[in-house]
């Protein structure tokens, strides 16, 4: 899917999953959520750093994440009864005009998987 954001940005992904949300019935939509299929470590890693050279966020934070995220990749526990079973982080990109650019990495043990999600919000307050 590809999605075009303001300034002549466009965001290309396969999507697993996209939505967009309202925080209210009678309102416009002020977000986008695109959800990618779920992808080992290595993979997830080297699109989080193509995304960090295109999208404005520094790569040393994709290492950081990479370096925390290995010893859970390949030793959480099948049973999910570990310390926790479920970790997320986002990394914040360079606004494309009025729109908000975020991309959030979920890992969850049990699945041993990693899902990227692209958050796109317009027309809100952010705090």
């Amino acid at each position: 899917m590809s999605v075009n954001l303001p300034g002549g940005r466009v965001y290309h992904a396969r999507a697993a999953m996209a939505v967009m949300l309202s925080p209210a019935s009678t309102r416009d939509p002020d977000r986008l959520t695109v959800q990618l299929p779920a992808a080992g470590l290595g993979t997830t890693s080297r699109l989080l750093t193509q995304y960090a050279a295109a999208w404005g966020f520094p790569s040393n934070e994709v290492t950081a994440w990479h370096a925390s995220a290995a010893p859970s990749a390949s030793a959480g526990p099948k049973d999910g009864t570990g310390p926790f079973t479920y970790s997320t982080r986002v990394f914040t990109g360079t606004d494309a005009g009025f729109v908000h650019v975020e991309f959030q990495v979920s890992h969850d043990l049990r699945e041993r998987d990693f899902v990227i999600t692209a958050l796109f919000t317009w027309g809100t307050p952010r705090l």
